[in-house]
């Protein structure tokens, strides 16, 4: 599939579009922002508790994260926001750049644009948001894809906009297993990068320097997405609509 005429242009205005609540910088919300995520990359959404988060940002009232967030639920939404306006904005200049490159960009490229940024945000020293988002995401695997759209959650047009061009070039699988591979491999590729994170916060040298790391999963990921169909699945797939047909 080519890319859309002015496809590069639209990358600003699906950046503007972006459905985010813009994040009150105010000291005690970001420091509420902060905690929360570093406490849930460590212990995952579910082992953690509003008055831990607030404790871990110096807050002695047990119920600062309601009284800025509204709910524990409401901060996580203003962790992703936080830093999803960051990663979005390395988005938009990749999305640009593929796009704009001629001819008709691979799996791979496009997979730059989804994971490239987040991979940015592995090195950075004060953020922890990919084992946040890797511990939502395990939290709430069948719920919400790696952009975590739906619903009043954040959303990453671009990110979205990416994906639909990775699906575009393996149209030659079937929708449904097309759509489980995209959303497993995704998965796999943030689970990879939170390990990557995970040993840097505790002090390991990792056994690759990260830009061969990262290089090879994302090449790796490419070869996942774009693999045909095999006899057996496809057999397993004719004997799964055979039996919804006769249901």
């Amino acid at each position: 599939m080519k890319p859309e005429t002015g496809v590069a242009k639209d990358s600003k205005s699906m950046q503007d579009s972006n459905t985010l609540r813009p994040v009150d910088g105010s000291k005690t919300r970001l420091l509420l922002i902060s905690a929360a995520e570093k406490l849930v990359a460590e212990n995952g959404p579910e082992g953690v508790s509003s008055r831990q988060i607030a404790a871990a940002a110096g807050q002695t009232n047990n119920y600062a994260v309601q009284y800025h967030f509204g709910s524990k639920e409401g901060l996580l939404d203003a962790v992703f926001a936080h830093r999803l306006q960051r990663v979005d904005a390395v988005r938009a200049e990749l999305f640009d750049t593929v796009s704009s490159s001629g001819g008709e960009p691979s799996v791979r490229r496009w997979l730059d644009v989804l994971l490239l940024p987040l991979a940015d945000e592995v090195t950075a020293p004060e953020s922890r948001y990919v084992g946040f988002l890797a511990r939502v995401f395990l939290y709430r695997f069948n719920e919400i894809p790696l952009w975590f759209g739906g619903g009043e959650r954040p959303i990453s047009p671009i990110a979205i906009r990416a994906a639909e061009m990775i699906r575009a070039q393996i149209s030659y699988v079937p929708e449904a297993v097309r759509n489980r591979r995209i959303h497993v491999v995704l998965a796999q590729c943030l689970l990879a990068l939170a390990s990557f994170e995970q040993q840097l916060a505790n002090g390991e040298t990792p056994d690759l320097p990260f830009d061969v790391f990262v290089t090879d999963l994302l090449d790796t990921a490419a070869q996942g997405l774009a693999t045909p169909l095999s006899e057996a699945t496809a057999s397993a797939l004719r004997a799964h609509e055979t039996r919804m047909e006769t249901s």
